[in-house]
């Protein structure tokens, strides 16, 4: 029973992951060609920004892909990167709002 819920929980996480991977490559192309085209830097920054969450949907998705298929023992070297990737990238998104004083808005 408590492993049926566990896989059927990886089912909605794998779902989710591959959502935001399709979400922020459309999002990420939409924002580089009209930021590009409008000479918009701004714009432009945060489409490259979307693709830099590509890469860390990809490595969720290959987590819960490996999870799925074997038991969970410890990270290969594909996740920890991944996962540095996300944190290197969350950090220097909230220093660098700080550091200019510019906050974003939720």
């Amino acid at each position: 029973m408590e492993n049926d819920r566990f896989e059927k929980r990886l089912h909605y996480a794998y779902i989710l992951s591959m959502i935001t991977i399709g979400y922020n490559l459309v999002e990420g192309g939409v924002s580089t060609f009209f930021g590009a085209s409008d000479e918009t830097l701004a714009l432009f920054g945060f489409g490259l920004d979307s693709f830099v969450e590509v890469l860390s949907g990809v490595g969720i998705t290959h987590m819960i892909y490996r999870m799925k298929r074997n038991p969970v023992t410890e990270r290969d070297g594909f996740e920890v990167t991944a996962l540095k990737n996300c944190l290197v990238h969350s950090c220097r998104r909230t220093c660098s709002g700080r550091c200019t004083g510019h906050h974003q808005q939720v």
